[in-house]
């Protein structure tokens, strides 16, 4: 698309995710159908509209995904929600999740975006039925 449309990777990415922010739709591409590359995915989209208060059925009919990998993608942000509260290591992530670090940086955005506050992460995190339980770290 970039060869007919004569721009960069980069600003046709813009495009896409600024034409999504605007429309809620999302423009078919390799990247967007086959979730590949480096343009905006499925997986950040679910999590997005999840946190604008969609439920799995109303997302999947949206992105038209099954509502079974809807909620597995929800399933891995949850795990990154847990893992950033329990302050593991980034380096661990990958590693801990089976999942790529830029995945993972775009899920670490959402949570920086909308979980400004520790508070606001066990909040969340309590409404979906987590329970979280304090870690003592002065080795006692």
């Amino acid at each position: 698309m970039e060869w007919i449309l004569h721009v960069s990777p980069s600003m046709l990415r813009g495009i896409l995710e600024a034409y999504f922010e605007q429309f809620g739709i999302i423009l078919p591409t390799a990247g967007t159908v086959l979730d590949m590359g480096r343009t905006l995915t499925h997986k950040k989209i679910v999590v997005q509209l999840s946190l604008e208060g969609l439920s799995t059925q109303e997302i999947s009919r949206r992105i038209y995904h099954t509502p079974e990998a809807v909620d597995n993608y929800l399933r891995l942000f949850e795990r990154v929600l847990l893992l950033k509260y329990y302050q593991v290591p980034m380096s661990a992530l990958p590693r801990v999740t089976g999942y790529g670090r830029s995945l993972l940086d775009e899920h670490l955005e959402l949570v920086e975006k909308h979980f400004p506050t520790e508070d606001a992460l066990a909040e969340y995190l309590g409404q979906r039925g987590v329970k979280l339980e304090k870690i003592n770290n002065s080795g006692k």
